[in-house]
């Protein structure tokens, strides 16, 4: 429990800070138990002895184990959830096994009820990451096993058997000039519409990149650089209507693709129901998958629009983060729900947001 430059721990259901100004504090309150979401209180303290009774939200965990397919040696490694009916990109190294005390083991949490798929990515890139199947590894996010949980469940993973892997290489160029693109992201699960920690892989200065460590079956890659529409392999717009590339152990194979510019443009204001500017970032995604289909457009709550640029013609969803933690979805309440917009080549769409 923090409240300004005060913390301290319990050992039991009960903590006692002293020195204490009084005042008006937030105390944000956390118990690290991984089935147990933060909280953050506002409280009044007087004078003299004063009482916070804080009641946490309840979620859910998830345990997965990994081992090797060939003789079930216990096999490190990370894992990402995607929530069905959300917006999606891989997270990279959030839930990695070496990082607790059970070598082969990540149990996640807290999360929110909902339906959930597991990518899992190990440490060794002998072994090849997966989208964890009802029976197997797959390299499709829609064959891969759906968990759902409710609050206060605590459900374990059958455990994920990695296959040999394989590798994926290739080369971006511009589809206009022919020349190498540098510093493009290149994976084989959706790409997250901002990268805090760079991408997982990516492009050279010749436009090269490689994708080690990736199990032996069909997927579909992803390449999308600032200044280019994003797109897929086939130089599909969206993953479901990507070529897939299939991947055998212990070799080599081609995705190469031609990125080009131009595409649609979405633009528009963020303000509450009053009326005032917000700021927030908004996001275009896939209108069936909840997948990023370019970077985030950010309104600073001044007058000035947030702005997308480079989007490839397709059917989108937007959705909404905003300041103090609101998020929604433009025409819903989640993404089944939310209004499709259509993205056409060398136009701009106007969408005004209302942050509930």
């Amino acid at each position: 429990m923090t409240s300004s430059n005060l913390h301290g721990c319990a050992d039991g259901a009960e903590l006692v800070l002293t020195e204490v100004f009084a005042g008006a504090h937030v105390f944000s309150v956390n118990l690290g138990d991984r089935i147990h979401f933060d909280a953050e209180v506002p409280a009044t303290v007087a004078a003299g002895d004063n009482t916070v009774d804080v009641a946490l939200r309840r979620g859910a965990t998830l345990t997965v184990s990994m081992v090797e397919g060939a003789g079930g040696a216990v096999a490190d490694g990370c894992v990402d959830l995607a929530k069905l009916g959300e917006t999606y990109g891989f997270s990279g190294n959030t839930n990695c096994s070496d990082w607790g005390s059970t070598p082969g083991t990540v149990v996640v949490g807290p999360l929110e009820a909902g339906t959930y798929q597991v990518f899992a990515d190990p440490r060794d890139d002998a072994l090849g990451m997966q989208w964890v199947g009802a029976t197997g590894g797959t390299g499709d996010r829609d064959a891969a096993l759906r968990v759902t949980v409710a609050a206060g469940d605590q459900a374990t993973l059958p455990a994920v058997r990695f296959d040999r892997a394989g590798t994926i290489r290739g080369k971006v160029t511009d589809a206009a000039t022919g020349a190498p693109v540098p510093w493009a992201c290149v994976w084989v699960a959706a790409l997250p519409t901002f990268f805090g920690d760079g991408c997982p892989a990516g492009t050279g200065e010749d436009g090269t990149y490689t994708i080690p460590g990736v199990g032996p079956y069909a997927w579909p890659v992803e390449f999308f650089k600032q200044g280019y529409q994003w797109r897929w392999s086939g130089n599909a717009v969206n993953r479901h209507e990507a070529t897939p590339v299939t991947v055998r152990p212990g070799k080599s194979v081609a995705a190469n693709i031609k990125l080009r510019a131009g595409g649609g443009t979405l633009t528009g204001t963020l303000r509450d129901a009053s009326g005032h500017s917000v700021s927030g970032t908004v996001l275009v995604v896939d209108a069936v998958s909840g997948e990023a289909v370019q970077f985030g457009g950010y309104a600073d709550g001044s007058d000035s629009p947030y702005t997308i640029t480079n989007i490839a013609p397709q059917q989108v969803k937007i959705a909404y983060r905003a300041e103090r933690g609101r998020r929604g979805w433009v025409g819903g309440t989640d993404l089944a729900s939310a209004q499709v917009y259509q993205i056409k080549n060398n136009r701009t769409l106007t969408v005004n947001v209302t942050v509930a």
